[in-house]
């Protein structure tokens, strides 16, 4: 028999929602720290020759 839609406990919501959230800003964090970085990383592997800029 079919029963309706499961529904999760309020915990399991919050700690679900709490990874995805803090997934989300080290992603973030991650492209921030790496586009900042990237010119600097660029020239110490000499890599003008290959991407200009």
């Amino acid at each position: 028999m079919m029963d309706g839609p499961r529904v999760l406990p309020r915990r399991q919501v919050v700690l679900t929602m709490g990874g995805v959230m803090l997934a989300m800003f080290l992603a973030a964090l991650d492209q921030t720290v790496v586009s900042t970085a990237l010119p600097r990383i660029i020239a110490d592997l000499a890599g003008s020759t290959v991407i200009p800029g």
